[in-house]
């Protein structure tokens, strides 16, 4: 996608929302819910950090199912667009930007999911991860199919570096949408409460996701009121784009109107 111009809406990250509902894999062509699913993330996530910024208690951290190794690499290997599966978005720039991410996200996850290959006498083999890369791809797919869960890893408290890695290099918008929502809801609190510190078990986990060191409070750090970081991160919140996708006509008809197609 061409860099965004000031002023015009998002559509980068509109693209990269709805991945985040529909995941890299459906099954069906987009739908009008997944749409409605996709504008709603920002809120809910702006959510997540408000509760973790006012010390609300921690949650599970969220789990990642194992994938079958083999058979998710070949998979990777054989996608061929996705096309078929942005027939009914009508903005043909959030379509492009929707699979320009999906094809992001798939060419990022052929880095931690490459098996060990080895050639024997006969043909090419493909081996069977060891233990810390089968829990490295569950991780990493797990976040390719739902970026947001890096949001509610921070409420649990822990946030996998694999997964930020991830976040940071396939969906760029989203993690530029969550800091700034980290810095907007941070000023939220400062103004709402004089003297507001953050929770230091936020604050560890903010300062790893924003980068931070870990160790004795600085200057510029997420636990300093007022600071040129904090101040930066809360700009305006980018301008996202609706996401319409049209209803198949079939699921539109009425019962009167397909009785009325049958008719002579």
């Amino acid at each position: 996608m061409p860099p965004l111009v000031p002023g015009e809406p998002n559509w980068a990250l509109a693209g990269e929302l709805l991945l985040a509902v529909s995941g890299i894999w459906p099954s069906e062509p987009l739908t009008p819910r997944q749409a409605a699913e996709a504008m709603a993330l920002p809120k809910a996530w702006a959510e997540e950090i408000r509760k973790l910024l006012s010390g609300a208690q921690k949650t599970q951290p969220p789990s990642s199912p194992q994938v079958r190794f083999l058979a998710t690499w070949k998979k990777l290997n054989a996608d061929d667009g996705a096309d078929e599966l942005v027939v009914l978005v009508e903005d043909k720039k959030i379509a492009d930007a929707y699979k320009a991410a999906r094809d992001r996200v798939i060419d990022y996850l052929t880095g931690p999911l490459r098996p060990v290959m080895v050639e024997d006498l006969q043909q090419r083999r493909l081996l069977e991860p060891s233990v810390g890369q089968q829990l490295l791809a569950n991780e990493v797919v797990a976040t390719a199919n739902d970026p947001g869960r890096v949001v509610y890893s921070l409420r649990a408290g822990l946030v996998a570096a694999d997964s930020l890695e991830l976040v940071r290099a396939a969906y760029p918008e989203i993690d530029l949408l969550i800091r700034r929502t980290i810095g907007i809801e941070l000023q939220a609190q400062r103004t709402r409460r004089a003297g507001y510190r953050v929770p230091w078990s936020a604050e560890l986990v903010l300062r790893g996701y924003l980068g931070e060191p870990t160790g004795v409070a600085r200057p510029g750090s997420s636990g300093e009121a007022g600071t040129p970081d904090a101040d930066q991160a809360a700009q305006a919140m980018p301008d996202v784009p609706s996401i319409d996708i049209r209803r198949d006509r079939r699921d539109a008809e009425t019962r009167v109107e397909k009785v009325a197609d049958l008719s002579p």
